[in-house]
């Protein structure tokens, strides 16, 4: 089966402003995949792994940011069905507190999006080899 979303755009994180050198934030676009369904950003769920842990985050819940976009342009507030539709983006930010050691320079890190219909969309990447307080990077 394929994903019925899919990435719109850079993987982006952010270091973390305590001088831990560690991954506070990642920061990615979905869209719908060509042909999907409308997805129900509700029930989808979004798991952080690293080679020592994993937590899963809820769309709605408190480590979990969202904007979206319709058509390009940045729509106020948030979607009122919260349906990813056609011509729709969302910017999804996961604030990665939980995991039993941070994510450190040179680490590799997947972050799963699982929509409640369709495949697992795996975003495996690897933090950057510098880590500055606060600031953002784009990962591959």
């Amino acid at each position: 089966a394929s994903s019925a979303v899919e990435l719109s755009g850079p993987v982006i994180v952010q270091a973390s402003s305590t001088g831990s050198e560690s991954v506070a934030s990642v920061k990615f676009f979905l869209q719908l995949a060509a042909g999907g369904a409308p997805v129900d950003m509700q029930k989808v769920t979004f798991t952080v792994a690293t080679a020592k842990d994993m937590k899963t985050y809820t769309y709605a819940g408190a480590d979990v940011t969202h904007e979206w976009y319709a058509h390009g342009d940045k729509q106020q507030g948030t979607d009122k069905n919260d349906m990813l539709e056609k011509f729709e983006t969302v910017e999804i930010k996961i604030v990665v507190s939980g995991l039993s050691e941070k994510i450190k320079t040179n680490d590799w890190f997947t972050v799963e999006v699982k929509p409640d219909v369709g495949a697992t969309l795996p975003i495996k990447r690897v933090a950057p080899p510098d880590l500055q307080d606060g600031r953002n990077y784009e990962v591959f």
